[in-house]
Parts: structure tokens; sequence; C-alpha cells
């Protein structure tokens, strides 16, 4: 009897630690097919399935490269594989390094740090210390969270320096396949205080997003008044137009600047105009546009301050805002908002 617990007992770590990988490595090569699936067209992918080992490699045509191992033996628990590997970009001068785990229920989580990360849209604008946490727990949203301890233009002295920036963003998708989205971005601004802003917006026709997404790349990377800003503005509006069709509702939950100045609203994009509500000191409102504006869009302070004072008199002069003296206060204006 205790010869027969000896032999089952080494049959079942013989099966543990033999069997047990390439079984893994099996399931691991139709995760990553599904994985993979609402990814861009990539320009070369490479998936080998080992005994205790497997490999992907994935490249973009906008020069990603992911390169990730995962580890089938020795197994951590049962229905949990190891993750790392690097991914490059043309926003990050070094790879970033990632680990996690892989649950065999379809739960993964990803989390990496790297020390820059450079804007390839604004000249001289840079993240430091930027950590990435990637996660989707079987049948649950996926989340996004990124931290970075500064972020910092160096090719404008008199931009503020951001900290402590904290972005969350979660997506799932429902029955139908439509995408619904959320946003979270909590941040402090030298000299200006706390900001935070929470947005959801749903639901999303998966190939209007995408479009969308690929006109706004187009159009902010292009050069200003060329053929392809132009035609990165037709894709966005037309990408626009589909998503409205499909009853796309946008959420403004908050938005919130310094100590006064508060925002929220919804906009049923079918409709003409949204609801907005809230207002706070004109001043201190005008402050945070000279700050972010040219913190992220490299303008001057003078040329930022003009803009936002000339932004705030047009609203004024369509009847979106109210100002009364050092205030203002979002209204909506006196037309209908019906289709």
């Amino acid at each position: 009897m205790k010869r027969l617990v000896i032999i089952g007992f080494i049959t079942g770590a013989l099966i543990w630690l033999l069997a047990l990988p390439i079984l893994v490595g099996l399931f691991l090569g139709d995760w990553v097919e599904e994985w993979t699936a609402d990814w861009p067209e990539p320009d070369a992918v490479d998936f080998r399935s080992g005994w205790f080992r497997s490999e992907l490699n994935w490249t973009s045509a906008d020069g990603i490269d992911l390169a990730l191992q995962a580890r089938h033996v020795p197994p951590l628990r049962p229905g949990l594989v190891r993750i790392e590997g690097l991914v490059s970009t043309p926003m990050t001068p070094e790879p970033a390094q990632l680990n996690g785990h892989l649950g065999l229920t379809g739960a993964w989580h990803l989390q990496g740090r790297v020390t820059k990360v450079a804007s390839p849209a604004t000249p001289g604008l840079e993240a430091h210390a930027v950590h990435i946490n990637l996660a989707q727990p079987s049948g649950q949203p996926l989340t996004l969270i990124l931290r970075a301890e500064q972020l910092r233009n160096r090719a404008e002295p008199a931009a503020p320096d951001l900290r402590d920036l904290r972005l969350m963003a979660r997506h799932r998708s429902d029955d139908h396949e439509a995408h619904h989205l959320g946003l979270d971005l909590e941040l402090e601004a030298d000299n200006l205080g706390p900001a935070g802003l929470t947005l959801s917006a749903g639901p999303a026709d998966p190939q209007a997003l995408a479009d969308l997404i690929d006109g706004l790349s187009q159009w902010a990377t292009a050069q200003p008044d060329s053929l392809a800003q132009r035609m990165g503005l037709l894709t966005v509006a037309g990408a626009w137009q589909q998503l409205a069709a499909a009853g796309l509702v946008v959420q403004l939950e908050r938005l919130r600047l310094g100590e006064n100045v508060r925002l929220s609203g919804r906009w049923a994009t079918a409709l003409p105009q949204p609801q907005l509500e809230g207002g706070g000191q004109t001043t201190e409102l005008i402050d945070w546009h000279v700050g972010l504006a040219t913190a992220l869009a490299a303008q001057t302070p003078d040329q930022a301050e003009l803009e936002a004072r000339a932004w705030l008199m047009t609203l004024a002069q369509h009847g979106w805002i109210r100002l009364e003296e050092e205030h203002f206060r979002v209204q909506v204006p006196d037309r209908p908002n019906q289709p």
C-alpha cells in the first residue's frame, strides 16, 4: 500500500511538472489569438508554443514592439502562468519591463515601469517615472492605470510641472459588441493646485471608434494646413457621425480645476448640443488654460492667455456662459435641443 502511495505521488508530480506545462502551452495559443484580435493589424507577429515556455513577438506599423514570455514550469499554482517581457515604442528611449500573470480562466494582469516617455506630437514634453498597470479579471472590464511622478515641457520654461499624475481608463464590451469607455484623471500642477476629470462614453461602434482614433492621430501628427491634416479631420467627422447615429452618450461626471472651477454635463451626441452646468472664478480658469496650454501644447503664456480670453468672450456671445464680474456660470443656450 505504501508503495502504491509513493508511485501515485511520483506519477502526480510528473504530470504536474511535465504534462501540465505542455497543456498550458496549447491553451496559450488559443488565448493569444483571442487576446490580440482587437489589436491593430501588425507588421509582424510570431507566437511559439513550447513545452516549458511560450513566446509572443508582436510588431505594429507605428513602431511598437512587444516581446512576452510565458513560463509554464515550475507552475506558480493551479491555473496561473507567469508572464514577463519588454515593450518598446517610439515614445520610450528605453524599453519598459513588464511582468504579470495569466489565469487559465482568461483573467490576466501586466505591470511595468519606464523611466521616461517623450511625446512625438509636442517636442520637449516628457513624462518621468511612469508606472503601467493593465488588468482584466475574468468577466470584468479591461482597466489601464498610468501613473507619472512628473510631466514637464522642457521646450517652454514658463510651463508648470504637472506632478503625481494618475490616469485610469476602463473598457468593456456589451452583448452587442459595442464599447463602453471610462476615464479618471488626477494631477497636481505647480502654482495651480489639484485637478480632476471623470468621463464616460458609450455605446460606441468598434470600427467607428477605431476610425475616430486614427483620424485624431493623423490630424495631431500632420503638418498644419496640410492635405494629411485635412484628411484626418474628414476621417474624424465621418467617424463621429457614425458614433452619434449609433447612440453615443458622453457623460462628464466632473471636471475640477483648482479650488473653485467645477463643471459637469451630459451629451447625447445625436442631439445638437450638450447639457452643461457649473462655473467658478474666471481668473482661475484662465490660469489653468495658460498652464495646460504651455505644458501640453507648446504655446507661450501670452498666446495662451489671449486664446483663453477670446474663447470666453465667444462663449459668452453665443450664450454658453454668463460672465459676472470675477466669476463665470455655464448656461444652456435658449434654443431647441431636440432632434
